[in-house]
């Protein structure tokens, strides 16, 4: 900043990962958070560049900034962790009524034999309905927040449907334990993708009160103009070289091998050799 004092903070971002989700981050001053509002920013899908300014229906949030202030953004789940947590909670209860199920029926079981599991594992049945209830109130919960697409539940979805058509005929379960296991699989599978928080971000914005916001995209001629630059450059790129290393000493490294494993032996190059010797390294 020019000088200490009141700034907002914004971002050039783009969260163009996770269709129908959105994503959360917490805003951190010095490694503290500024206010309680700090701690949720959310990010809804889209496919195009924006340049948001962090603030709510009040307005811009404003910041008393300092030289050498450190402004952090941390990747949170905000008003879904206790969902998820919750979720994870059922899928460990769901994978111990499969063991106990499995013990019974063994992993292949027989369509055509009676297991009596009614009678003989009445509690874990209880625990299946009890989860089934316990899935349907996340549903509902997440459908609440407001800020998430039917098709970021339908895993729960079809788990809550699996659980319900087995205890309609508890006979039946056996022909269905295979799926019932698929859906275990299913259901984790979402969590780990749900816990993720995807955000492209390019550039943190520092604006004085009363400073306009820099568009996020360049105008219809930026870009033409952009095009053609990058189309005469491509006349004068050597591209027998990986690694651009320019001034001080410098080798050059001659591979027989593929573009790809050029490219990993340059990585490899840069983050090793020329870390520990100083010498840097063209491989041609």
């Amino acid at each position: 900043m020019p000088k200490d004092g009141l700034y907002r903070i914004g971002a050039r971002l783009r969260q163009n990962f996770t269709s129908g989700q959105t994503v959360a981050r917490r805003l951190l001053i010095n490694g503290e958070l500024p206010f309680a509002e700090a701690a949720d920013l959310r990010f809804s899908y889209d496919g195009s560049w924006q340049s948001r300014v962090f603030g709510d229906e009040n307005g811009d949030w404003l910041f008393y900034l300092k030289a050498g202030d450190v402004i952090t953004l941390e990747a949170a789940l905000g008003d879904i962790s206790e969902l998820l947590r919750a979720v994870e909670d059922s899928i460990y209860n769901l994978n111990h009524i499969y063991r106990q199920i499995l013990m019974i029926t063994g992993p292949n079981p027989d369509a055509y034999r009676d297991y009596d599991l009614d009678l003989r594992i009445p509690d874990e049945l209880e625990r299946l309905a009890q989860e089934s209830r316990r899935l349907k109130n996340i549903v509902r919960q997440i459908e609440e927040l407001g800020n998430r697409s039917q098709s970021f539940t339908s895993a729960i979805q079809r788990m809550i449907v699996r659980i319900d058509n087995m205890l309609e005929n508890i006979s039946d379960i056996p022909r269905k334990f295979t799926d019932f296991q698929s859906s275990i699989v299913a259901l984790g599978a979402w969590l780990l993708s749900a816990k993720e928080q995807p955000l492209e971000l390019d550039t943190i914005m520092l604006l004085e009160e009363n400073a306009s916001v820099p568009k996020a995209e360049k105008g219809f001629f930026e870009n033409i103009g952009y095009g053609f630059r990058m189309f005469l450059s491509s006349f004068y790129a050597d591209y027998n070289v990986q690694g651009r290393a320019e001034g001080g000493e410098r080798i050059n490294v001659w591979i027989a091998s593929g573009r790809d494993q050029a490219q990993i032996i340059s990585q490899l190059c840069d983050n090793h050799f020329t870390e520990n010797t100083g010498i840097d390294v063209n491989v041609r």
